[in-house]
């Protein structure tokens, strides 16, 4: 156990480092790389907090031996076997309770994610209703021939939700909320969701959720997980708009800023949402109006500039 939890940490502060800096440098790979390659360049790092290994010990980023505070040891003794040797002796044995307390922390992050969900999907299925409307299937249709997805999507209407959003791992289904979209709007919202589908979004979040499980003491994490969900939503917008002209980009964002107003948030980790987040909306609508939004050209950038 105590050389699992070595292991752990070491891997925590190496990958934290990784990824802040990663953070730190994104605005400089915006200039050279997508959004989409930006948001899978976070799926590398992602895997370093789940696949704990290491080349070599000997080369590994941060040694977490050299943290510990020196210890007298024997000529040929080793720092690890005198922390070994310090347990030992201890009426206390630390490594036990560590791997306890990372154990339990782990069983209550999932648990609560998978409460979480399970409530989502009981309301989702008591008040959701099948969408027959001949038009809007025509358009899902149509946009997932564009797409060249083949998979049978459900569309359905949920009055407990404030957002479109993508939910479902085998059987995916788009959810709309009860209130009247403007039928202008729904080829773009479809599209949005069905980018999500076909870039297999959910299970990267998946991935996300693993990675904030194993390592839910680190506060890094859960910044890294805000900024993958901002760049999932900017991949995705910039897939949307792309070989768009002027006024379907400003159709986009203003069915993006409508959802501004419900201040909808995602209900549960394993689910899309059109809206995303206020935090990372001026950052998405700076994305979609490029340059007009750089310069303050863009009537919806000052308005949401007010808002907030």
């Amino acid at each position: 156990m105590q050389g699992f939890m070595i292991a752990l940490l070491e891997c925590s502060i190496t990958m934290s480092v990784i990824a802040l800096l990663y953070m730190a440098i994104t605005p400089l790979l915006a200039k050279t790389f997508t959004a989409k390659g930006r948001y899978y360049g976070w799926l590398v790092i992602i895997l370093g907090f789940i696949i704990p290994f290491r080349l070599h010990p000997h080369v590994s980023v941060i040694r977490l031996d050299a943290l510990l505070p020196a210890l007298k040891m024997s000529d040929g003794g080793s720092a690890r076997q005198a922390v070994s040797a310090a347990a030992a002796s201890s009426a206390i044995p630390w490594q036990a309770v560590a791997g306890g307390l990372w154990l339990a922390g782990v069983v209550v992050f999932l648990a609560y994610h998978a409460i979480r969900h399970r409530r989502f999907l009981q309301m989702v299925t008591r008040w959701s209703t099948e969408i027959r409307d001949r038009q809007a299937l025509h358009m899902l249709h149509d946009v997932q021939a564009k797409l060249g997805i083949r998979q049978q999507v459900a569309l359905q209407a949920c009055p407990g939700i404030s957002s479109p959003m993508l939910l479902g791992f085998v059987r995916p289904t788009i959810l709309l909320p009860s209130d009247d979209i403007l039928s202008d709007e729904l080829p773009l919202i479809f599209k949005h969701e069905l980018v999500h589908l076909k870039r297999r979004d959910l299970w990267y979040k998946a991935l996300v959720l693993v990675a904030a499980a194993l390592h839910w003491f680190n506060p890094v994490v859960y910044v890294m997980a805000r900024d993958i969900a901002l760049q999932c939503e900017l991949s995705c917008d910039e897939e949307v708009v792309k070989n768009t002209d002027i006024a379907g980009r400003q159709q986009y964002v203003e069915a993006i800023i409508g959802m501004l107003k419900k201040q909808s948030v995602a209900p549960t980790i394993f689910s899309t949402n059109f809206y995303g987040s206020k935090q990372g909306l001026k950052n998405r609508v700076l994305s979609i109006w490029i340059p007009e939004a750089k310069n303050g050209g863009c009537p919806l950038l000052r308005s949401l500039l007010r808002r907030r």
